[in-house]
């Protein structure tokens, strides 16, 4: 019984000092639901605004690079998020740049035109959008990516909005619009950052090389490159089949 009990507390023992989760930091429960593909949301109080801050962050199987590859990729902004109908990249200067977003709405409301200066810090990964003119009253976004601490495979990537359009809207109608944008977006950056993540493959252009033992298997591989044994045989010559019919008999003098 001893015995048993000895070996059962090394067990644990080694349980709790190996690697890869075993003796690793236990995972908390936002980690846990980010790796299970959720988006978490909460909300704070913004300033000179009657909306909330909200905030939503979601976990990509990218590194940070690629994401920024498509935050940045302002005029593509349009393909990448459903609600944004238009997406024009006015001007950039070094780390600043300035994009003209146009979003429908529904009538009888109008449609969102303004234009958002962003400001790249890429040695911290973040990106800061503020509303320089447009016909909202309240527009400012923020995107910021994270190492994600269980996996460096993995980024973080924490969005934040807050949109007052100005007329009246009841305070809680604006923050569940705003919390729709918030998991939209960063479900369409999720996806993006996949397909673009995905071109990269080997392969992905349709730049397969044919391995050799594939022109070696199939017979029906024509060209010049196929092997010699796989050829067919040329065809043999017939010779014309021999008369059947009889001789005339020779005439007599």
């Amino acid at each position: 019984m001893k015995n048993i009990l000895a070996w059962a507390g090394a067990m644990l023992l080694i349980v709790g000092i190996a690697p890869g989760g075993l003796g690793a930091e236990p995972l908390s429960a936002d980690e846990g639901r980010l790796l299970r593909g959720d988006v978490l949301i909460s909300f704070r109080e913004a300033p000179e605004t009657s909306v909330h801050e909200v905030q939503g962050e979601i976990l990509t199987d990218a590194p940070p690079e690629l994401i920024w590859s498509a935050l940045t990729d302002y005029a593509a902004y349009q393909k990448i998020f459903p609600s944004i109908a238009g997406s024009e990249l006015l001007d950039r200067k070094q780390n600043i740049v300035h994009v003209k977003i146009r979003i429908n709405n529904l009538w009888p409301y109008p449609d969102f035109v303004y234009t958002l200066k962003a400001a790249e810090n890429k040695k911290a990964w973040t990106i800061s959008f503020t509303m320089e003119e447009g016909n909202l009253k309240t527009e400012y976004e923020s995107i910021a990516l994270h190492p994600f601490a269980p996996d460096h495979q993995k980024t973080r990537v924490v969005y934040v909005l807050a949109r007052d359009p100005g007329w009246f809207v009841p305070k809680f109608s604006s923050d569940l619009d705003n919390r729709s944008i918030v998991i939209e977006r960063l479900l369409a950056i999720r996806k993006e950052v996949r397909t673009r993540k995905k071109k990269l493959e080997p392969g992905a252009n349709g730049t397969d090389i044919k391995p050799q033992w594939r022109k070696a298997l199939f017979w029906w591989e024509k060209g010049d490159d196929a092997p010699a044994d796989n050829k067919q045989p040329p065809a043999k010559e017939e010779k014309p089949a021999p008369s059947t019919n009889n001789p005339p008999p020779p005439k007599h003098k």
